[in-house]
């Protein structure tokens, strides 16, 4: 009888709180369940799948059960490290929100404001240092996360190639250029929301939708090589069939470029970018074979780090020489990487053909207005988000719920209404992105299929499977909610249709 009365007692004190602090309570509430359906079943219901599914009888002949198995461990591997990280997550935004972190990094700036002599009237410099106290706060918390997935994770399976140092450059880069672009949005967002009156919104809107298109045009020219090195991809087959390719679609390619990944790590990518008739594309080095044909790319001094040298014709093949062995690359590479005996993943690489089909599907992003179809939902997201923030932005009870009693700041106002209040509506439009991003991928590889891509695209995407670990299969619901691509084996059975179709 004394259990039960203190049960009950416990749960009156539970329900008297969530009265009190009614959008706090919401805040928890749909956070433990999107914690515990989301993250925790969907993402058990995928472990089960990784550890009992067999090699589909489809792919037999494409990949082997070694092969299979190598990647089902890896990505047992991964999911048992998201599902540690999610509850890890979870735990710390219960600590966020029930111990007041929120007010007191709001405190905490303030007095080192005041400590420095920078005390002004005004919100605006108060709020960048309250983001430059969350977002330095975040990273360290992260950076264990972070170091454990690349040196302990990705190194296990032979992926990660960067040493401990280039890794810490990596995200000291990342973190300046957070801050920077963090207070020059924030700076002038606060303004626009505090003197934009009734039609803030549309002004709001406005700017992020001038901040978008900057951050797309600089991207390429002054972002991205802060990370990586890129330099013009040499002349040869490679870019001759790439080029025929962008002439063919009309598409206005002015830049062609092959970026070191491989210091990095060796999984493989590819992409373009830029805006209006400014387009460039870019190869990552790791999409090519290990050993690179002089006929495929010719080697210049500028593309020495980047390419390996083919082996001799009558030198005898060895273990060594499956791997990249150039002398160039290894100097270029020698303060970046490792020098234990951490296994390296050995990839399969790309033709010409294979790399010219896999530009082709990008490609076809391009033509069938992918990208400016995706724009436009984030935008459409964005202006959704800054109307509905008009009605709560005044809402003192909201502030009192996150520990904000005496002031309204309208950072805070932002941060609590668009990520925590308004998080089922944030899930919904991320749910809708992952099924949008899903349908563009089957119409981009119809596309290549048409232009006759069809068997090189199938062949690729195999090997770019073998050379990145991935799992062909996956779970219906969690790949309807969380798979962007679709799997391997519906790839190759769509693209299959596709190019009988095109005969």
């Amino acid at each position: 009888a004394v259990r039960t009365n203190s049960s009950v007692g416990t749960m009156e004190t539970v329900i008297q709180a969530a009265e009190e602090h009614p959008y706090l309570a919401f805040t928890l509430v749909f956070s433990t369940a999107m914690y515990l359906l989301d993250d925790l079943y969907l993402g058990l219901r995928q472990l089960r799948l990784y550890r009992s599914a067999a090699l589909p009888a489809e792919l037999r002949g494409l990949i082997e059960e070694t092969e299979f198995e190598k990647s089902r461990v890896y990505q047992l591997d991964r999911k048992s490290y998201s599902l540690i990280h999610g509850l890890f997550s979870q735990v710390h935004s219960y600590f966020v929100l029930l111990l007041g972190l929120l007010p007191f990094l709001w405190r905490v700036s303030g007095a080192a404001l005041a400590a420095v002599g920078w005390d002004v009237p005004g919100e605006v410099i108060h709020s960048l240092a309250f983001l430059f106290c969350s977002t330095l706060l975040d990273t360290l918390i992260e950076l264990p996360w972070s170091y454990y997935y690349n040196f302990k994770l990705e190194a296990r399976h032979g992926f990660n190639r960067q040493s401990f140092g280039f890794f810490i450059k990596d995200q000291l880069k990342q973190f300046a250029l957070n801050v920077v672009i963090m207070t020059m949005v924030t700076t002038i967002l606060i303004a626009v929301i505090t003197h934009g009156g009734p039609y803030f919104y549309l002004l709001a809107w406005g700017f992020m939708f001038i901040v978008s298109l900057l951050l797309t045009a600089l991207y390429a020219d002054y972002i991205a090589p802060l990370f990586d090195k890129f330099v013009e991809l040499p002349a040869g087959d490679l870019r001759k069939g790439i080029e025929a390719l962008a002439e063919q679609l009309s598409f206005p390619l002015k830049k062609l470029f092959l970026v070191k990944g491989s210091e990095r790590s060796s999984h493989s990518n590819a992409y373009f970018s830029g805006l209006f008739k400014n387009k460039r594309i870019v190869l990552y080095d790791t999409l090519l074979p290990p050993v690179v044909p002089p006929s495929m790319i010719a080697r210049t001094p500028e593309s020495a780090p980047l390419v390996d040298q083919p082996a001799a014709p009558d030198a005898p093949a060895s273990k060594d020489a499956q791997a990249p062995a150039s002398k160039d690359s290894d100097a270029v590479g020698k303060d970046d990487r490792d020098d234990d005996d951490t296994p390296k993943h050995v990839r399969c690489g790309c033709t010409t053909e294979e790399i010219v089909a896999i530009l082709a599907h990008e490609l076809g992003h391009w033509s069938l207005s992918h990208i400016p179809k995706m724009f436009f939902v984030a935008q459409a997201n964005f202006f959704i988000l800054f109307y509905a923030f008009g009605f709560f932005m005044t809402n003192q009870a909201i502030y009192a719920d996150f520990g904000f009693v005496d002031e309204q700041p309208v950072i805070i106002g932002l941060l609590v209404v668009i990520s925590f209040l308004f998080a089922p509506f944030n899930a919904l439009m991320s749910y809708f992105s992952t099924f949008l991003t899903r349908r563009h991928e089957f119409q981009a590889d119809a596309f290549a299929a048409t232009l006759g891509h069809g068997k090189s695209l199938q062949s690729a995407l195999v090997k770019i499977e073998k050379d990145n670990l991935g799992f062909p299969l996956c779970d219906p619901l969690y790949a309807a909610l969380h798979l962007s691509h679709p799997t391997l084996l519906e790839r190759l059975r769509f693209i299959g249709q596709q190019s009988k179709k095109a005969q």
